[in-house]
């Protein structure tokens, strides 16, 4: 597959022209699913769409222990803050 297709649609979405005319980041929640259902789409029955369960992940650096997943029914605002608020 070649990814250059790819890679200019993830860019065209996420970068717009700024007030001088640089280009900006721009993503947001809704943005990042897009992409993710277009690289994901044939591949992945859920592509483009927040899981609806929660996981856990052993770690074996962690003693078999796991590290703190987003819970399924707070990713929108999860993102929204990460994305939004923190760029």
């Amino acid at each position: 597959m070649e990814c250059k297709p790819y890679s200019t649609f993830a860019n065209s979405i996420i970068t717009r022209k700024g007030r001088r005319g640089a280009e900006e980041l721009s993503l947001s929640p809704m943005e990042l699913r897009r992409i993710h259902g277009f690289l994901f789409k044939g591949v992945l029955s859920h592509a483009g769409q927040y899981r609806t369960y929660n996981i856990t992940k052993q770690q074996w650096i962690l003693d078999g222990d796991t590290i703190g997943y987003g819970s399924a029914g707070s990713l929108s605002d999860l993102l929204t803050y990460d994305l939004i608020v923190k760029i």
